[in-house]
């Protein structure tokens, strides 16, 4: 990032169907482990080729590309996300 400190602000995330999503206090392992740190992670285990694609998965790759006004490879994904704070506004989900 050129020795600049960049901060992704996210609006939140989306879970796709309960009503449960965000409760801290929710029995569900799903929803209490629904944060941004379980979110990132397993993106960049997609594309490091252990887990299967995921539709969500698709706008983390479209920001670091759009951030870096070309396609990158996976070794500049991988360098974006582990350089910048990535933080979602809204702290529980929503469906």
């Amino acid at each position: 990032m050129n020795g600049k400190k960049v901060l992704v602000l996210g609006e939140s995330h989306i879970c796709g169907g309960c009503d449960k999503c965000g409760n801290m206090d929710e029995e569900d392992d799903d929803c209490r482990n629904f944060t941004t740190k379980n979110t990132i992670e397993p993106f960049l285990r997609y594309k490091k080729g252990e887990l299967a694609f995921d539709y969500w998965m698709n706008n983390f790759t479209k920001f670091v590309n759009v951030f870096n006004n070309r396609k990158v490879d996976n070794e500049e994904i991988f360098k974006f996300w582990d350089s910048v704070v990535f933080y979602n506004f809204v702290q529980s989900s929503s469906n």
